[in-house]
């Protein structure tokens, strides 16, 4: 499982271009990710709820990867922050090509987030993976207006 790139709009994993935001699970499997489990909450996806946090974390998850953008515009709620903390989850939320970058370096059983809406993340496919069915992802694609500020919080639940 590799994430190749991030358009405005699209992200690229395994070759196949996905015009929305999608989850990747410990499996492999990309599957859409469920917004309304946060906007409900929120008025916005930009904050995790515990609803969605819940969607998110497989048992056997050591680490879920969020790209949230250049801006860090995603967070996770208090109540998400203390769900993945009890599962003993670690948490990394990073500008969306480092969040690449790192999910496609980590060997660790991973869960990962990807939130259409960026461009071109330049990211070079790594030479060396890990086990692929360890690998899942939560990201963010880069948006254009932001100016790469990191994410404000980066949560290590461990």
């Amino acid at each position: 499982m590799e994430i190749e790139s991030t358009t405005f709009g699209t992200i690229t994993i395994d070759g196949k271009t996905h015009e929305h935001d999608v989850v990747i699970r410990l499996s492999g499997e990309i599957v859409k990710r469920k917004k309304k489990l946060s906007k409900k909450y929120y008025g916005t996806s930009h904050v995790v709820s515990k609803d969605e946090a819940k969607f998110v974390f497989e048992r056997g998850c050591e680490q879920l990867i969020v790209g949230c953008g250049q801006m860090g515009n995603v967070h996770l709620s208090p109540e998400a922050e203390a769900y993945f903390a009890k599962k003993g989850c670690k948490v990394l939320l990073q500008p969306t090509p480092e969040a690449i970058h790192a999910f496609n370096k980590s060997h660790a059983k991973k869960i990962g987030r990807v939130v259409k809406d960026g461009v071109d993340a330049g990211i070079q496919k790594p030479t060396t993976h890990g086990p692929r069915h360890t690998r899942v992802a939560v990201l963010e694609p880069r948006r254009p207006d932001c100016d790469g500020a990191r994410p404000a919080i980066t949560v290590h639940a461990r």
